[in-house]
């Protein structure tokens, strides 16, 4: 009975002693991957934002704004003068001759499309026996910006007409020449006439 005792003891010690060297071994392994993950540089990195906002603005200017044709009268026996800013002498009239047509450039940052209008029409601002107030665009000389525009001259009307569908931001796409024609009969109006021509910008 004694040695049975005494033999449990000694087996109990084995395992003890077995248990002790398991943690050692477990702490000796930990160690060593310790120094294994701490033994070498490793790189880090971390990242930063740079924001900015841009306002976008349709923004559209008359570069030349004012076309004076003077003073002027339809020749005798003719029923009616043609003046234009395309540079041609009047016909059947003694208008003096323009070469300047009026500017329009885009100085936004956004392309758009244009409209113009004039408060007056050939009937309220000459007068007379048919009567012609009319417009032309093309692009300015050595641009390309403008898409869409009706050919040839058209008639001002009381209603905004699409006269670019599109006109570019870019510095060799951003202006047009709008031309400007008037047809003045013999038994026109007298005195001095004005219109106004108004330009609207639509960003697209």
């Amino acid at each position: 009975m004694v040695n049975s005792k005494k033999n449990d003891k000694r087996k109990l010690g084995n395992s003890e002693i077995i248990a002790v060297f398991s943690l050692i071994l477990i702490i000796i392994s930990i160690a060593n991957i310790g120094i294994r993950f701490t033994g070498h540089v490793t790189n880090v990195t971390d990242t930063a934002v740079v924001n900015v906002t841009i306002t976008s603005t349709a923004a559209i200017n008359f570069t030349t704004d004012f076309i004076d044709f003077g003073d002027g009268l339809v020749d005798a026996g003719e029923s009616s003068a043609t003046i234009n800013t395309e540079g041609g002498a009047c016909t059947n009239g003694n208008w003096s001759v323009i070469s300047t047509p009026l500017v329009l450039v885009n100085i936004g940052n956004q392309n758009v499309t244009l409209w113009i209008s004039s408060d007056e029409t050939a009937e309220t601002l000459l007068g007379g026996t048919s009567p012609s107030f009319q417009y032309k665009i093309t692009n300015t000389s050595g641009e390309t910006g403008c898409a869409g525009s009706p050919s040839g001259y058209q008639d001002f009307s009381g209603t905004p007409t699409v006269i670019c569908s599109l006109l570019e931001i870019y510095a060799t796409k951003d202006s047009i020449d709008v031309d400007i024609q008037l047809i003045i009969p013999s038994d026109s109006l007298t005195g001095e006439k004005t219109a106004t021509v108004t330009a609207t910008a639509q960003p697209v």
